[in-house]
């Protein structure tokens, strides 16, 4: 579902937390229900820089933003001030 995202914000689809690392140890419960701070862009507010793209992967700040869910799925609204660390044209 396609959608737009107000001012200078940024619309976050958040990584999920593997249930089981690459060594194939099972992850404590209470580590599953923690949510990751990092994600990828899917929509980008109109004045917002111009260096963001969707697809785009980001690490933004652990408390930032809102959740909103849209259709099925649930998206992080953050401030493009929130984003700490972000990955221009490179998959990581």
């Amino acid at each position: 579902m396609e959608f737009k995202v107000n001012g200078a914000k940024l619309a976050i689809q958040r990584n999920e937390m593997a249930m089981e690392s690459e060594g194939g140890i099972l992850m404590p419960a209470a580590m599953q229900e923690e949510k990751l701070n990092e994600g990828i862009i899917i929509a980008i507010g109109d004045e917002c820089a111009e260096h963001w793209e969707p697809d785009m992967e980001v690490i933004f700040s652990a408390f930032a933003g809102s959740e909103v869910m849209i259709g099925h799925s649930v998206y992080s609204i953050i401030s493009e001030e929130d984003v700490l660390v972000y990955y221009p044209g490179e998959e990581v």
